[in-house]
């Protein structure tokens, strides 16, 4: 792309005609090209599928496709700047968005090859700006191509989606079709991504490579809402859901030390166990596991060192719901389990009882209702 060549505004007032724009866009140079594709995004109506067929046609695929590619973010010091960059990378992005709202279009190829260049902006600087643009093209060409929520999937789809969700405003289009370009992909790939064989390290490692933690945290806010009814809770088990949010909170309370934003996150999955121990006896599912064990780990962790009293109160409810229906000895017998655990449960609970004889802190009466139901 010539980079003396800047997208410009036309000075013409009146609109100009098809034949104008296609001799434009067919034109030898950069500079009538990229003033036809402005003029299209000026004039051309987005409804009219009969003229943006003809455009798509007349400017090419290869032309978007590099046009694309000198917008598209610098990895390297070495790449020479381009102050145009932004005004590219938005140009092509509103024309591919547009282009692929023709469903035939949007099945091609050459549209399935953008996606990971696409979800590399959308994860930019320059994504939230862009996200109306980044996910309306993506949603649009996973679900006309065949390939499309494969390549989207492959490509990492599922960690920028999780990242950029709690950007997106509510009410927007581009949050909608977030969500239901998550649910398109797990309609297909299925719930392996997020719960297959899941190898739970202790409270101090890192989250696991296989198990990233935008992608369990984008489903939490489902997983939460699902536990809150037994049918839920029983597609929660069988799935594997217990093991794979516990793998996340033991990752998040380990990393929350340095990362306070994750506090939300950690109280939305302590919400999601919480909700499935209390009807596990109508599910008949065992806490005699070595998931167990690592819960409950990592909540005497999480607690150790905090004054927050509705912490306390949080971790000790989930810990005396399991401590009720197992007993010290088993909980002995697992290898990776010993007094030393069993002592710091004992204190936060011996701290959770100190909480509940002062002010209940506000929002946590329910957790206090667990807590006595348990150890009473």
């Amino acid at each position: 792309m010539d980079h003396q060549t800047q997208p410009s505004s036309s000075s013409s007032s009146s609109p100009p005609s098809l034949q104008d724009l296609l001799k434009l866009l067919r034109g030898k140079t950069d500079s009538q090209r990229l003033a036809g594709l402005l003029l299209v995004t000026q004039y051309c109506d987005k409804n009219d599928q009969h003229t943006l067929l003809t455009v798509y046609h007349a400017i090419g695929s290869t032309f978007l496709h590099r046009l694309l590619l000198t917008g598209m973010p610098t990895h390297t010091a070495a790449a020479p700047l381009n102050p145009n960059r932004e005004a590219y990378l938005r140009l092509s992005l509103t024309l591919l968005a547009t282009f692929a709202t023709l469903p035939h279009i949007a099945a091609t190829h050459d549209m399935l090859a953008k996606l990971p260049l696409v979800l590399e902006v959308t994860s930019s600087e320059f994504g939230s700006s862009l996200s109306d643009e980044c996910f309306e093209f993506l949603f649009l060409v996973c679900t006309a191509h065949d390939d499309g929520v494969t390549t989207f999937y492959e490509s990492g789809g599922m960690n920028v989606l999780g990242s950029q969700m709690p950007t997106l405003p509510d009410a927007p289009a581009e949050k909608l079709q977030a969500l239901l370009l998550a649910e398109c992909v797990i309609s297909i790939v299925g719930e392996e991504w997020l719960i297959g064989p899941t190898t739970l390290h202790n409270t101090h490692s890192s989250f696991p490579a296989d198990r990233p933690f935008y992608s369990i945290s984008f489903l939490l806010p489902m997983m939460c809402q699902i536990t809150m009814k037994d049918d839920g809770c029983k597609l929660f088990a069988s799935a594997g859901g217990f093991r794979a949010v516990v793998g996340c909170l033991v990752s998040l309370i380990d990393s929350s030390r340095s990362r306070i934003e994750h506090n939300s996150t950690i109280f939305l999955a302590c919400d999601t166990i919480l909700n499935f121990l209390l009807k596990r006896e109508q599910v008949w599912f065992s806490l005699d596991n070595i998931s167990t064990v690592k819960l409950l780990q990592a909540l005497a962790h999480w607690t150790e060192d905090t004054q927050d009293q509705f912490v306390i109160m949080m971790a000790s409810s989930i810990c005396s719901v399991i401590l009720d229906s197992t007993s010290e000895e088993s909980l002995l017998c697992h290898p990776e389990f010993n007094t030393k655990d069993l002592i710091a449960l004992a204190k936060l609970v011996k701290r959770s009882l100190e909480t509940c004889c002062q002010v209940i802190p506000r929002g946590a009466s329910y957790l206090s209702e667990i807590f006595f139901a348990s150890v009473l």
